[in-house]
């Protein structure tokens, strides 16, 4: 859980009004792509964690990731 921070504060820093105010629509698009690498990241967590898991990993890549 310790790694979590990060990722906090890298959200906080790509959704704060101000940046994404002055990105624009390419500040969207490059908000959306970190949130489906840090999703993809935390589907190869999961399944570090508990090899059981390893079966479902495709399909969660193919279903819910997508850049």
């Amino acid at each position: 859980m310790a790694s979590l921070g990060w990722k906090i504060e890298l959200y906080f820093l790509l959704t704060s009004s101000l940046t994404l105010a002055k990105r624009g629509k390419e500040g969207k698009k490059v908000l959306v792509r970190v949130l489906n690498i840090m999703q993809g990241q935390r589907y190869i967590e999961i399944c570090e964690r508990n090899p059981t898991q390893e079966q479902f990993f495709y399909g969660w890549i193919a279903n819910r990731v997508s850049l």
